[in-house]
């Protein structure tokens, strides 16, 4: 079971990474960004929330959350929490084509 937890939290950190790079971006783009470089940033965050989608909605990510939450007991409380409400993002998410969700991520930034 270790071993799992050790892949849920690898994959979690890279989405958390991703989360923070896409934070930063987007205060720069309220903050700093160049006159003309909306576009730019626009198509840099629709790829950075896609890449974000593939880390949240895939087969091998809902394998690990069935696995963790089949046996949550042996989990800690924080990682049992975390693993019941990814399960429910991924529930969710997982009726959100990629495309719209990039699309979405494009048109709002």
């Amino acid at each position: 079971m270790q071993n799992t937890v050790k892949q849920y939290k690898a994959i979690l950190a890279k989405r958390n990474a991703l989360s923070h790079a896409m934070g930063v971006l987007s205060y720069d783009s309220e903050t700093a960004m160049p006159k003309n470089g909306a576009p730019h940033m626009a198509e840099t965050m629709a790829i950075l929330s896609e890449e974000s989608y593939k880390l949240q909605v895939n087969d091998e990510v809902r394998a690990l959350l069935e696995k963790l939450n089949a046996n949550s007991e042996s989990l800690d409380e924080i990682t049992r929490r975390e693993v019941e409400e990814e399960l429910k993002q991924l529930k969710k998410l997982e009726n959100v084509p990629i495309e719209e969700y990039a699309a979405y991520s494009r048109l709002i930034s």
